[in-house]
């Protein structure tokens, strides 16, 4: 669970503190990419040449552009209309779009401004 107001977030009732804070772009809410990692279990690495952030978790890898309307996953190139951005030097992921490549479930709750990706 991340709170869009909070300073950390929570993985299965313990909490975290978060490097960065969210952001919301467009009505999108923007996590930066190794807090979201670091709740989902994964692990990411930087591509300067591609200028993305590659996601790892397992046997899936998802390569993140942040200078295109594109994320890759399994070889194959996407389109996306919320791509991950740079947000100062921190790269910045959508968190429907990153969820729900990775199969999870995504619940806002407005009145919180809570969101929680679940399995």
């Amino acid at each position: 669970r991340f709170g869009l107001d909070a300073s950390d977030y929570t993985v299965d009732g313990v909490s975290f503190p978060m490097k960065r804070p969210p952001v919301i772009v467009d009505g999108s809410s923007y996590l930066y990419i190794r807090d979201l990692a670091a709740a989902l279990g994964a692990s990411v690495e930087w591509d300067d040449e591609k200028r993305a952030a590659v996601y790892t978790k397992g046997d899936l890898k998802v390569t993140l552009y942040t200078t295109k309307n594109q994320y890759e996953m399994g070889g194959r190139i996407q389109m996306t209309d919320t791509p991950a951005r740079l947000v100062g030097e921190n790269t910045m992921v959508p968190v429907r779009l990153l969820s729900e490549v990775l199969g999870a479930k995504i619940k806002y709750t407005e009145a919180t401004r809570n969101v929680e990706i679940s399995y």
